[in-house]
C-alpha cells in the first residue's frame, strides 16, 4: 500500500495540471500545461523512483530522514498545488481579449534604440569579464573541465560573481525577442552568437539551470512565429533538444568531478548519462518529495521555523556582494543542507516552494503562499492574453513563468531576482522593437498586421 500510494500521489499532480491546462486557449501556453511538464520531470519521475527505492533498498540522499514518510512530502506538495489551482481559477475568467479595432501607434524613438544597444553591449562585457575571472580559458586550453562556480580572490575568499551573471539574463531576454520578432533566424546573428557564448560559460561553471532556462524558454517562444510545422521541423527540434540534454548530462559529469576536474579523455556519453541519472534520482533536486518530507518532519521536531526570514532576504538581495562584503546569505539552500540534513554543501540544497513556505510559516504558509502564487500566475496569464501583439508579450511571459517554476523547484530569492532582471530587460526590448516596427512601417492603424509572413523584423536587428 505504501508503494502504491507513492506512485499514485506522484502521478496525480501533473495529470491534474494537464486537465486544467487543456481548458485554456490552444497555442497560448497555459501555465498549468507548462507546470504539468515541469512536474513530470521534476516530481513524478522522482516519485516513481522512490516507490521502487523503499522496496528495493535503493539509495537516495535524504533516505535516513524520510524513508518511511515519503507520502508526507507528497501530501504537502499536493496540498500546495491544489491551493495554487484554486488561487489561479479565481481570476481565470476575467481576461479581457484585445480589441482588433484598437489603434496601435508605435513611434520611432532613437533614444530607446540607443539604450537597447548600449545595454546589450554592457551585458556582453559583463559576461566576458565573468569568463575571464573564472579562468574558463585555462579549462579550454588544458582540456581539464571542473565545476567552477566560485571565483577565489587572492585572500582565499569565494565570490559567486552573481552581479556579472546579470549579463546572461539580459542576453537571454534579447535572444528570445530576436527569436519572436526576426523575419529569419540565422546562426550568424549576434544574439545567437551571444547565447552560445553564455551557454559555454554555464557549461564550464557547471550551471545546468542556466542552460535549461535557454532551451525551455526557446521552445516556449518559438511557437509564436506561426510558421507551418512539418515533419522535418519536428525532427530538427527533437534533435536540438537531444543535443541540449546531452550537454546538460556532460555538465552533470563535470559537477561530479568537483574542483579536481574531469579530463576531456574521460568524457563519454555513457558516463555522462549515468552520472546525471544518479544525481537526479538519488539527489535532492527539483520538487523532491523525500526532501520535502524531511524538511517538514525536521522543522516540526526541532522547531526550525524561519518566520519569513528567507522571504524578506529579497529586500537586500539585489545588492552585489562586492559592494557589501558582509551581506547576509540570500539563498536558503546552505541552511537547508547544513542545518537540516547536516550535509556540508556550500552551494546548499534548495528546498522548493513547498519546503520553503513550510520552513517559514508551517502548513498555513503552504496553503496561503501557494494560493497567493496562483493569483499572481493568473494575473500574469491574463495580462499575456490581453496583449494585442503576442510576439511582444510571449518572451517576457515565458521567462516570468519559468522564474515561477524556479521557485517551485528551487527557492524564492533566486526566482525573485530572475523576475526583476527579466522585467527590466523585457521592458527595454519591448521599447526597442516597437520603435523598429514603427520605423519599418509594419503596423497600420486599426491593429491589423500586414500579413502573417511579413510581420517579423529583418534579422539585422
Amino acid at each position: 500500500m505504501y508503494t502504491a500510494a507513492i506512485v499514485l500521489l506522484g502521478i496525480a499532480p501533473p495529470l491534474l495540471m494537464f486537465l486544467f491546462g487543456s481548458m485554456g486557449e490552444r497555442g497560448r501556453l497555459h501555465p498549468f500545461t507548462v507546470l504539468g511538464w515541469a512536474l513530470v520531470f521534476g516530481y513524478t519521475l522522482k516519485s516513481i523512483y522512490l516507490a521502487f527505492a523503499v522496496n528495493l533498498n535503493l539509495a537516495f540522499r535524504t533516505e535516513s530522514f524520510s524513508h518511511d514518510i515519503l507520502t508526507l512530502g507528497q501530501f504537502a506538495i499536493c496540498l500546495g498545488l491544489f491551493s495554487f489551482i484554486v488561487g489561479f481559477l479565481i481570476f481565470a475568467q476575467q481576461t479581457k481579449k484585445p480589441s482588433r479595432q484598437a489603434a496601435i501607434r508605435y513611434q520611432v524613438n532613437s533614444r530607446h534604440e540607443f539604450l537597447y544597444h548600449l545595454v546589450f553591449l554592457i551585458s556582453v562585457v559583463l559576461m566576458l569579464v565573468y569568463f575571464y575571472q573564472q579562468d574558463f580559458l585555462e579549462q579550454i586550453t588544458s582540456l581539464q573541465f571542473r565545476a567552477q562556480k566560485w571565483y577565489i580572490d587572492d585572500e582565499g575568499s569565494r565570490h559567486a560573481l552573481g552581479f556579472l551573471l546579470l549579463g546572461s539574463d539580459f542576453i537571454t531576454v534579447y535572444f528570445l525577442y530576436y527569436i519572436a520578432m526576426a523575419r529569419e533566424i540565422t546562426w550568424k546573428n549576434r544574439y545567437v552568437i551571444a547565447i552560445i557564448f553564455i551557454s559555454i560559460c554555464f557549461l564550464f561553471a557547471s550551471r545546468r539551470n542556466g542552460i535549461l532556462v535557454i532551451i525551455v524558454t526557446f521552445l516556449m517562444v518559438v511557437g509564436v512565429r506561426g510558421v507551418t510545422v512539418n515533419i522535418m521541423d519536428n525532427l530538427k527540434r527533437i534533435l536540438l533538444i537531444g543535443c541540449v540534454l546531452l550537454v546538460v548530462a556532460f555538465v552533470g559529469l563535470v559537477r561530479e568531478g568537483g574542483r579536481t576536474g574531469v579530463s576531456a579523455s574521460d568524457l563519454s556519453i555513457g558516463s555522462a548519462i549515468a552520472v546525471t541519472a544518479e544525481q537526479i534520482f538519488e539527489g535532492a533536486y527539483f520538487l523532491d518529495p523525500a526532501k520535502t518530507a524531511a524538511i517538514i518532519d525536521q522543522t516540526e521536531k526541532r522547531n526550525l521555523y524561519l518566520y519569513g526570514q528567507s522571504l524578506l532576504s529579497v529586500v537586500y538581495a539585489p545588492i552585489p556582494r562586492v559592494l557589501w562584503p558582509d551581506k547576509p546569505d540570500i539563498r536558503i539552500g546552505p541552511y537547508v543542507a547544513q542545518g537540516i540534513f547536516y550535509i556540508p554543501f556550500k552551494t546548499g540544497i534548495p528546498p522548493g516552494a513547498i519546503g520553503e513556505l513550510f520552513l517559514n510559516f508551517g502548513w498555513i504558509g503552504i496553503v496561503a503562499g501557494m494560493f497567493l502564487l496562483g493569483l499572481i500566475t493568473s494575473k500574469l496569464y491574463n495580462y499575456y492574453l490581453s496583449r494585442s501583439d503576442e510576439r511582444l508579450a510571449r518572451p517576457l511571459y515565458a521567462l516570468v513563468l519559468f522564474a515561477i517554476i524556479i521557485f517551485f523547484t528551487g527557492d524564492f530569492a533566486a526566482s525573485f531576482l530572475k523576475i526583476i532582471r527579466y522585467l527590466a530587460a523585457g521592458f527595454i526590448c519591448m521599447l526597442f522593437w516597437k520603435s523598429v516596427l514603427a520605423r519599418e512601417g509594419r503596423y497600420r492603424l486599426g491593429g491589423r498586421r500586414e500579413g502573417r509572413r511579413s510581420k517579423a523584423v529583418s534579422p539585422r536587428h
